[in-house]
C-alpha cells in the first residue's frame, strides 16, 4: 500500500502512454508456508506433499491435481488480471514436488501427472477467458518447457544463465530443432562474462538473441550512448526480420555452438516455412578461418531470391537452387563477427 496507494494501475497507465505493454510476473502456485490458514488464502488441504513433506521448509505448493486448490488458484490469479489488467503475464514456477497425498483428486502414483494436466486446465481457462493475453512459460531455467506449454503459451524462457552469448546461442541452436526459434527467448543483459560497458562485439551479442525473440535487460535510468544506441539499432534490425522470423522453422547449418573456446563458425538458417524467405544468422568464433561458404536450404528451386547482408547492403541476386548449390560466401572484415543475410523473393 505505501508503494503502490492507487495499485497497479498508474503503472500500466504509464507503461501504456509510452507505447509499451505492461506485464506481472507471477508464481500462482507456490505459497510461503507463513501465510496458509489465513482467511481467504491457501489452505494446507491444497499443498502437494511427499510422504507429508512440503516442497521446502518456507515455501507450499499448491498441488494443482487437487480441483479445489486449482479453483483458488484460478479465483486469485483471474482476480488479479481482471483488477491490473496486464498485457503480458510471466508464469513461473521454481519449485516441484511429486505429491501422493491420499486426500486429493490423483492417486498416491500419478502426482506429476495430476499436476501437469491440472497446470494445463488451468491454462486453457485463461487462454479462454483472454484471448489477447501474452504468456511466456519460464520456470527455473526453461525445466518446464514441453509442447504442451507450447500450445498455451507465447515465449518461453530457456535458460535463467542467459550469458555467454555463445551459451546463449547453444541452447537456440539446440531447442530450435524441436521448437520454432520465434518462441525461445533470452536476454542480453549486464553479465559478469560479458559486461555490456566497453563490450569488444556488442552487435554479435545483441544478434545471438536475435534467433528467437530478443530480449533486454538493464538497469535505468542511466544506460549509456554506447549501450542504448547499438540495442535501438538491434530492435529497428529484429523488427525489418520479424515477418520472416515470426514463422520460421530452424536449419542448423554447422555444428551446434558449444563454448568459448570453439574455433570455426557456427550458422543457423531460419526458414519461413510459408514463404520460402530466409535469414541466415552466422557467428565467427576467435581463431577461426575468415571466410565461409554457407549453402542455404529449403529455398523455392525456381524463385529468384535477392540476397542483403544486413551490414554490407545488396549482394546480389540468385535463383534458389543454385544459391543452394554454389552457396554465399561470407568474408569477415573490421566489423562485428556476426553476419546476418537477409533471403527474400523477387
Amino acid at each position: 500500500p505505501d508503494r503502490f496507494p492507487n495499485g497497479l494501475a498508474p503503472l500500466v497507465e504509464s507503461a501504456h502512454a509510452s507505447g509499451m505493454k505492461f506485464g506481472l510476473w507471477v508464481e500462482p502456485a507456490r505459497v510461503s508456508l507463513e501465510t496458509v490458514g489465513q482467511p481467504g488464502l491457501a489452505d494446507d488441504a491444497w499443498l502437494a506433499q511427499r510422504d507429508g513433506r512440503n516442497v521446502s521448509e518456507s515455501a507450499g505448493k499448491i498441488c494443482l491435481g487437487s480441483r479445489a486448490a486449482r479453483e483458488w488458484v484460478w479465483k486469485r490469479l483471474t482476480q488479479l488480471i481482471d483488477d491490473v489488467q496486464p498485457d503480458y503475464l510471466k508464469w513461473d514456477s521454481n519449485a516441484w514436488l511429486n505429491c501422493n497425498r491420499t486426500d486429493h483428486d490423483h492417486g498416491p502414483e500419478d502426482g506429476n501427472f495430476a499436476q501437469v494436466s491440472g497446470l494445463y486446465t488451468v491454462l486453457q481457462a485463461l487462454r479462454d477467458r483472454y484471448p489477447n493475453l501474452l504468456i511466456e512459460n519460464v520456470s527455473a531455467g526453461g525445466s518446464r518447457i514441453d509442447f504442451g506449454w507450447l500450445r498455451y503459451s507465447d515465449a518461453a524462457w530457456m535458460d535463467d544463465r542467459t550469458d555467454p552469448s555463445v551459451h546463449v546461442r547453444h541452447n537456440l541452436e539446440g531447442l530450435s530443432a524441436v521448437f520454432p526459434p520465434a518462441y525461445l527467448l533470452s536476454f542480453i543483459i549486464d553479465g559478469s562474462e560479458e559486461p555490456l560497458i566497453g563490450a569488444p562485439d556488442l552487435p554479435a551479442w545483441l544478434r545471438s538473441r536475435m534467433l528467437g525473440i530478443l530480449g533486454f535487460s538493464h538497469r535505468s535510468p542511466g544506460v549509456r550512448p554506447s549501450i542504448s544506441g547499438p540495442f535501438a539499432q538491434a530492435i529497428l534490425d529484429y523488427r525489418s526480420l520479424r515477418d520472416i522470423l515470426t514463422g520460421a522453422q530452424a536449419i542448423l547449418l554447422t555444428d551446434q555452438a558449444e563454448s568459448p573456446v570453439d574455433v570455426g563458425w557456427d550458422v543457423l538458417e531460419e526458414l519461413n516455412a510459408e514463404s520460402r524467405q530466409a535469414v541466415i544468422f552466422a557467428f565467427l568464433h576467435p581463431g577461426g578461418d575468415r571466410r565461409l561458404l554457407v549453402r542455404p536450404r529449403g529455398l523455392s528451386p525456381d524463385a529468384t531470391y535477392d540476397v542483403r547482408s544486413l551490414d554490407a547492403g545488396a549482394l546480389g541476386s540468385m535463383r534458389g537452387d543454385e544459391l543452394m548449390a554454389r552457396g554465399i560466401e561470407i568474408v569477415q572484415g573490421d566489423g562485428s563477427a556476426a553476419h546476418v543475410l537477409i533471403l527474400t523473393i523477387q
